[in-house]
């Protein structure tokens, strides 16, 4: 194996910056869903688990590239 793809495969996720999660950008990072009058009205459904985070897609959560 070349030292090239060692680096390559270790190297920190350029997108989450080594954490393996992103804000939500369903609610920007609040967890929560709101009205069109800014009211809470429940949890985000996309972000539930990680309260206003996902997994980052670019690594699926790994942190490493």
């Amino acid at each position: 194996m070349e030292m090239s793809n060692v680096a390559n495969n270790t190297a920190t996720c350029p997108r989450c910056g080594g954490r393996g999660d992103v804000i939500c950008q369903e609610c920007q990072g609040t967890g929560e869903t709101r009205n069109v009058f800014w009211v809470v009205t429940g949890r985000c459904p996309t972000c539930a688990t990680k309260k206003g985070f996902v997994i980052c897609p670019k690594c699926l959560g790994e942190g490493r590239c």
